[in-house]
């Protein structure tokens, strides 16, 4: 017997640090529930707007959290 689920994006929250042109000052933001129920393109469009801000900014790191609930159908 096969058992499939069915998932769900529940939201994102990104965390991110950077430092600002001509200081060496480390700036940490957190946005809680940048997109509330997902889907996957915009998921994908969050990591790729974080992929930018590294190359367009001084960006020091960034984490980009996906809650999500996979349900048994």
């Amino acid at each position: 017997m096969t058992t499939t689920a069915q998932r769900a994006w529940q939201d994102t929250s990104l965390n991110y640090q950077f430092t600002q042109p001509g200081s060496e000052t480390t700036v940490q933001q957190k946005i809680s529930k940048v997109v509330a129920s997902p889907n996957d393109a915009q998921v994908l469009a969050v990591g790729q707007a974080l992929a930018a801000l590294s190359t367009n900014s001084q960006l020091v790191g960034a984490q980009l959290t996906v809650h999500s609930m996979i349900t048994p159908v």
